[in-house]
């Protein structure tokens, strides 16, 4: 590779970190921007940006071990203890045995947070709707394929494979 084409790369790498970062603070502020709007959903509106992306951790499924959710986090693992003791002291998170294995300790989302992370984020995608008609279905078309092969790759390298190679539900891109 050149050393132009490699001053090209980098930029084009450091657009997508800075876009990235953008898109994460975006949907960060936007939650709190809507958790605060609520009466019922003030115990999230004061979440930090780790505890919210704790919560949002533990709620991609019905359980995650701390163990698991310290490497989502890309922290200790007491410190994702801690982080999950306040928590579960706010009535945000639940502490319980595993279903499947009664000798685990698991974590998940309590029912009543659910459901409203579950409002808020529907009002979140409403964002991103607008958000994807502004820039129009060509443009939204290449950014979902982008998406899909960004996905991929760190898929490939978590050893998750999650979703490679097949068309996710709704997935009509537009572009052949």
């Amino acid at each position: 590779m050149t050393d132009a084409a490699r001053a090209d790369v980098e930029d084009q790498a450091r657009r997508i970190v800075e876009v990235g970062k953008l898109l994460h603070d975006y949907v960060h502020q936007s939650f709190s921007r809507h958790a605060a709007g609520n009466r019922g959903r003030k115990k999230l509106a004061s979440l930090t940006l780790p505890q919210l992306d704790a919560v949002r951790a533990a709620g991609r499924s019905d359980e995650v071990t701390i163990t698991k959710l310290s490497r989502t986090l890309g922290v200790s693992a007491p410190s994702a203890s801690a982080m999950v003791d306040r928590l579960v002291e706010r009535g945000i998170l639940i502490r319980e045995r595993s279903r499947q294995d009664r000798r685990k300790v698991v974590v998940r989302v309590s029912e009543d947070v659910a459901e409203d992370i579950q409002r808020i984020e529907e009002s979140i995608l409403g964002e991103f709707i607008d958000i994807i008609e502004k820039i129009g279905p060509e443009a939204a078309g290449k950014w979902c394929e982008v998406l899909d092969r960004v996905h991929c790759i760190l898929a490939e390298k978590s050893t998750t494979r999650s979703g490679c190679g097949q068309q996710r539900r709704g997935e009509t891109h537009g572009i052949e």
